[in-house]
């Protein structure tokens, strides 16, 4: 499918670019509402992952089980027997190095831990009924430890350390993915399997070119403002 840049259909956020737009895309658009705006402020087995680096570097500050279980909120449902449980964990801004305690709450669906001092996104992908993660505002170089988590729904890694796109595919129930704020060059990854992706958030990176965004996606909202775009090629209008 082809990505339209009109105004009435899917919108796209070039500003700050190096390209030409026609006057109509030049309107901002105003980006849509996810469950990651309400938090804007503040198992045992091993993973094939490794440890937390963090966990071995000075000055560490490691979630302690105690504090996790401060910060569960919202109760749901288990979806492996129903049972009532809490699957909400707010652990924004507290300054943590890592969060190995998280991996004993299997039923977790939403974690919020963004503004903290986090390298590596170990041990949330142990958590296989995640489905909302806000990470964004850490030091996370990599998005590939969310590859088992076939959930996700919404993920915000943006003002973060990464450099690649990563492969989304084991994540084909991804809506809304914001990377906005890294160092991604290229768009060499893959989405070409997400085809419920609607929002795309990219702005802030280091990309050149849209030629590898995958024809095959249906994004409602691409944002791609302040990166070194010079032309739209691999985006038909």
């Amino acid at each position: 499918m082809t990505h339209d840049l009109s105004p009435s259909s899917n919108n796209l956020f070039l500003s700050s670019n190096n390209c030409r737009v026609p006057s109509p895309s030049r309107q901002l658009q105003q980006q849509r509402r996810s469950p990651l705006d309400d938090d804007n402020e503040g198992f045992q087995q091993e993973s094939p992952f490794g440890i937390d680096p963090s966990d071995s570097v000075g000055g560490s500050n490691p979630l302690e089980k105690d504090l996790l279980c401060a910060k569960l909120t919202s109760i749901g449902f288990s979806p492996d027997d129903f049972r009532p449980v809490l699957i909400e964990a707010q652990l924004s801004g507290l300054g943590l190095t890592s969060v190995n305690a998280i991996r004993d709450f299997r039923n977790l669906q939403i974690v919020r831990m963004r503004n903290n001092k986090l390298r590596c996104l170990h041990p949330l992908n142990l958590l296989t009924f995640l489905t909302v993660l806000d990470a964004a505002n850490n030091e996370i170089e990599s998005s590939e430890e969310l590859m088992p988590n076939a959930c996700l729904e919404v993920v915000d890694l943006s003002q973060n350390r990464i450099k690649r796109l990563g492969d989304w595919s084991f994540n084909p129930r991804l809506r809304i993915l914001k990377l906005a704020g890294n160092a991604i060059a290229s768009l060499e990854g893959n989405l070409r399997d997400n085809a419920l992706l609607q929002h795309l958030d990219l702005s802030e990176n280091l990309l050149e070119s849209l030629e590898d965004l995958p024809p095959s996606l249906s994004i409602e909202e691409l944002l791609v403002a302040n990166n070194r775009i010079k032309s739209l090629q691999g985006v038909e209008a």
